[in-house]
Order: structure tokens, then sequence, then C-alpha cells
């Protein structure tokens, strides 16, 4: 059984010297990663990145589209 946890915010990322890479969240808990793996992933994980910030842009600029259309409505009225 897969566990979710949500990341909202990094406070520290640091190496340990030994093949790993941590990382403390703001609540204080610390994840660790091993190197080698997680710069496997860098193009997968900059990838997603991007295609997830396009994303969020574009909904973001539908929103004000929405908002601008609906104050000028609201002002012919």
């Amino acid at each position: 059984m897969s566990k979710e946890i949500y990341i909202g915010r990094t406070h520290t990322i640091w190496g340990n010297q030994n093949g790993e890479v941590c990382f403390e969240t703001e609540d204080g808990t610390v994840y660790t990663w091993n190197a080698r793996d997680l710069y496997d992933d860098l193009p997968s994980l900059i990838a997603m990145t991007h295609i997830e910030l396009k994303h969020e842009d574009k909904h973001k600029n539908e929103l004000w589209v929405k908002l601008g259309k609906q104050i000028i409505k609201d002002h012919k009225s």
C-alpha cells in the first residue's frame, strides 16, 4: 500500500556526503533521497515541473479573463 505525502515547501536542503540528499520541510520532517536515484530522476522531474507550471499559468490566466469579463458585465449593468 502506497502512502501519499504532500510537501508544500522545503526549509533546508543538504548533502550527507554519503550519497544522500536530504531536505527538511517547514514542519521539521526530514526526507532523504539516494543521490543517484534523484539525479537519474531529474530529467523527468524537470519535465513534469514545466508541464505543471504551464498548466497552473493557463488556469490563472483563464481565471483573470473570466474575472475581467465579469467586471465588464457588472459595469455595464
